[in-house]
């Protein structure tokens, strides 16, 4: 979300990608999808937005949401809003991981399979991309 666009703008984004990409895959594994919010918890219109996108539209393709890096003194923070967006059954599928290495457990993927930007954990991220905290 920026000033250029806005939530609804990226909700509008990943519809269209789930339904290219997702919705219309040859198989059923194919129509599974693991998301990573990657730059730790969204905008709180953003994610209550895309949680009832999936849990209207979606509800069985969502494997397991991710968000990631969140420092590990607001993961409880980040969950219980989580709480409030989704519904339990959402919630059973999102987790709120400091670690790189739980993360990758999470979406089942390797640190060299991440983009180079993203690969470290959060204090590697912190140093190279020096964000305003």
């Amino acid at each position: 979300v920026t000033e250029r666009y806005s939530a609804l703008d990226c909700v509008k984004a990943y519809i269209l990608f789930l339904e290219e990409n997702v919705v219309m895959a040859p198989t059923f594994l194919e129509r599974q999808v693991v998301v990573l919010s990657y730059g730790g918890f969204c905008p709180a219109d953003w994610g209550r937005a895309f949680a009832a996108l999936l849990q209207d539209n979606y509800p069985e393709r969502l494997v397991r949401a991710v968000i990631w890096p969140v420092p590990g003194i607001l993961c409880k923070t980040v969950r219980t809003f989580c709480f409030m967006f989704a519904s339990k059954e959402l919630n059973t599928k999102i987790k709120i991981e400091a670690e790189e290495s739980e993360m990758l457990k999470g979406i089942g993927l390797t640190s060299s399979q991440l983009p180079e930007y993203m690969q470290g954990g959060l204090w590697a991220i912190v140093d190279r991309d020096k964000p305003d905290v």
